[in-house]
């Protein structure tokens, strides 16, 4: 397990005299007070919710889509569907969002990696990114949809 998908994203205080294992603290401690105590409620599920809400952070910018888009990935999953997450694939080969193009994805689309959501029918094995309480909160309360996929324009609009 990495810490990936543990470390809370804010804006904080850090003395400079702070080591690396003070700072991992301060994040480690943020992350279960604004989500520690919401993930136990969820049983033995928290750790694939935590994976699916890293994706969502990932593929989603606003907030009132999230609850849509975690239903759509969760529900393809569940329906033996490959989720088909962009930001899944770009993180098994450490691409940044920028990279993460349409050609790098025809690119790899085949090829085999534990994260590549794109011949793969379940979740990555750990989380790809931090995330936000409005994001863990949108995975938690997924909102029901029809839809089986989304696409967003050129903007980033769905």
């Amino acid at each position: 397990m990495t810490l990936e998908g543990f470390l809370y994203p804010d804006t904080y205080r850090i003395l400079p005299t702070a080591d690396a294992y003070m700072i991992l603290d301060r994040l480690l401690s943020e992350w279960d007070k604004k989500i520690g105590e919401s993930y136990k409620t969820l049983g033995e599920k928290w750790y694939q919710e935590l994976i699916l809400a890293s994706i969502v952070e990932r593929e989603e910018r606003v907030s009132s889509e999230k609850p849509v888009v975690a239903d759509i990935l969760a529900k393809r999953v569940r329906e033996g569907i490959p989720m088909w997450a962009d930001a899944t694939v770009c993180y098994g080969y450490a691409k940044t969002q920028k990279q993460c193009t349409p050609e790098f994805i025809g690119e790899v689309i085949y090829k085999k990696d534990p994260y590549n959501t794109r011949n793969k029918q379940w979740y990555p094995p750990t989380p790809i990114s931090s995330i936000s309480l409005d994001t863990w909160n949108a995975v938690i309360n997924k909102k029901s949809s029809p839809y089986y996929y989304y696409l967003h324009d050129n903007d980033g609009v769905i």
